[in-house]
């Protein structure tokens, strides 16, 4: 599970895999601002959001790039950006078999998820069903 990374660890995680994502061509100023956005939350719980958030744009790299990512984060810390993907997962089909999101964490994670148009049709389907029943209560 995440929550056992040692912040200083999960710090240095976030700093390469903005390195990672910046050598892809991002604007240096988005590069800078995510780096500052990191150091200005060192040490604190938040850093696991942002780190999922960088293993996000990871996930979405072309294939080549994506294992390179892969292998050089593992390579460093042992863990890469499928960690929290499959996290974000696991979590998403657990709300998709009960039917329903629980609370506001939860419509974010499924939210995030019916956003992604690489998933399968029918699981989107179901997550957007999900949603609309959520905005009528």
């Amino acid at each position: 599970m995440t929550s056992g990374i040692d912040h200083a660890k999960l710090e240095a995680w976030c700093q390469s895999s903005i390195t990672i994502l910046g050598e892809t061509g991002i604007d240096p100023k988005i590069v800078a601002m995510q780096r500052d956005v990191v150091a200005r939350n060192s040490g604190k719980a938040s850093l696991y959001a942002i780190a999922d958030d960088l293993a996000e744009g990871l996930s979405h790299l072309p294939d080549n790039l994506r294992r390179s990512a892969s292998q050089q984060l593992t390579e460093e810390f042992g863990f890469d950006f499928n960690l929290f993907v499959d996290r974000r997962l696991k979590t998403v089909k657990a709300i998709l078999k009960r039917g329903s999101a629980r609370n506001e964490a939860e419509l974010q994670a499924l939210s995030g998820f019916a956003a992604d148009t690489t998933q399968s049709e029918f699981l989107l389907m179901a997550a957007n069903k999900i949603l609309a029943q959520s905005k009528r209560l």
